[in-house]
């Protein structure tokens, strides 16, 4: 409410110590951190002259009524989207700017994939008390969001998944995107869309065989029904979520390039769930909102002071040119934050697995890195900083 002060949490996050503390420990302090931040921005927001001026819109009257021009995803035999090896910088940029997203294969191993599903089938574990990864039956103790096909708002710390983010071919596919290799990266979230279908449930009480059964209540939401942007249409201004927001004032206008990405740990097939979008909407976005302007007010968008989403209505015909996204093991799905996007659901026999990475230019007003501390990090023995990642996490400057 206007003139009331939201308490201190900051005093609220635990101290932590990079060798004595726990995994468990470290990632609490850590969404601690990132509820502190948000505090901080629903108060600075609750100032309405304040407010008023983070959703000042922009003027797109020269955009005129929306003009979306569909473009398909071009798919490959097995119904995977057309990929670059992260040595085509060229190409990549050029996917990118023509549909809004590109996927780079290759930026991880097999054998960092399959490192990477273990930490995050250990931190569902650590989450959700009586999951046990190897009995289906237990998978109905599930972390909240799932029917967005997130685990929650945890936030993820182990060794291969703090690797993840310092690789060096993840960094030289965000390089290609932003065009410069001076960039800084988030501490993400991870997803894992539970099968849907043929779930082996223990066995049958009349056969040695497992006894399998659909499990349609594990869907997540339909893709039609939560395409969103997260990002304002009308101002420009791009979800700070996960982020240290430098300047709220400085987050509007359309010129400067923010992203999100998806890192594969497992195959993300046709069926399998996963990234759902309207290729090509980037470049329309601002005719759309010049067209729906009247028609959408500002209480549509969910919090508009940091994450920004704004759901497409129900019947807007964008949504007809919607498409899935399917991406291989270990690839990276790089998406401009004004693409309309979402998930859709897991149809499929497999489990969906994928890790949440962000990078922004190292020099970009808006949004910085929120994790200050090496204390959060693994200890020294199990994930080592290389001379890239000090850079990539923000402990030391590029240049």
């Amino acid at each position: 409410l206007p003139g009331k002060t939201m308490p201190d949490f900051s005093n609220a996050i635990p101290v932590v110590d990079r060798l004595a503390s726990t995994l468990a420990e470290k990632e609490a302090a850590f969404e601690m951190e990132f509820f502190v931040e948000t505090c901080r921005l629903k108060e600075l927001a609750a100032d309405g002259s304040t407010l008023a001026r983070l959703l000042r819109r922009e003027d797109n009257t020269a955009f005129g009524p929306c003009r979306h021009e569909p473009c398909a995803l071009p798919l490959d035999d097995e119904g995977f989207v057309m990929s670059f090896p992260v040595e085509d910088a060229a190409g990549i940029k050029a996917f990118f700017d023509c549909y809004g997203l590109v996927v780079v294969s290759g930026v991880l191993t097999d054998e960092a994939c399959a490192r990477s599903a273990d930490e995050v089938w250990a931190h569902v574990e650590r989450q959700c008390q009586g999951f046990d990864r190897s009995d289906h039956s237990t998978w109905h103790r599930w972390p909240s969001l799932a029917r967005l096909g997130i685990l929650g708002n945890g936030f993820l710390l182990s060794p291969q998944l703090c690797e993840n983010r310092q690789a060096p071919d993840v960094h030289r596919a965000f390089a290609a995107v932003f065009g410069t290799e001076e960039l800084v990266v988030n501490i993400g979230r991870a997803s894992v869309m539970r099968p849907t279908r043929r779930v082996p449930m223990g066995r049958s009480a009349d056969a040695e065989e497992a006894a399998y059964m659909d499990r349609p209540e594990w869907r997540s939401a339909e893709g039609a029904d939560w395409l969103h942007w997260d990002l304002n249409p009308f101002t420009g201004a791009a979800s700070t979520f996960s982020w240290k927001a430098r300047d709220v004032f400085a987050n509007r206008g359309y010129d400067r390039l923010h992203v999100q990405a998806i890192l594969a740990l497992s195959e993300c097939g046709p069926d399998d769930g996963g990234f759902y979008c309207i290729p090509g909407s980037h470049r329309s976005l601002r005719s759309w909102a010049n067209e729906n302007g009247p028609s959408v007010p500002d209480s549509s968008i969910a919090s508009p002071e940091s994450s920004m989403q704004l759901r497409l209505p129900q019947d807007d015909p964008l949504k007809a040119h919607a498409q899935k996204a399917p991406i291989r093991s270990g690839s990276l799905l790089i998406w401009d934050a004004m693409l309309a996007h979402c998930n859709f659901p897991n149809d499929s026999e497999r489990p969906r697995m994928v890790q949440y990475i962000q990078m922004a230019e190292a020099d970009d007003p808006v949004i910085g890195p929120l994790c200050g501390s090496e204390a959060y990090f693994p200890p020294p023995g199990e994930f080592k900083f290389t001379d890239l990642g000090r850079r990539l996490y923000g402990f030391e400057p590029w240049g």
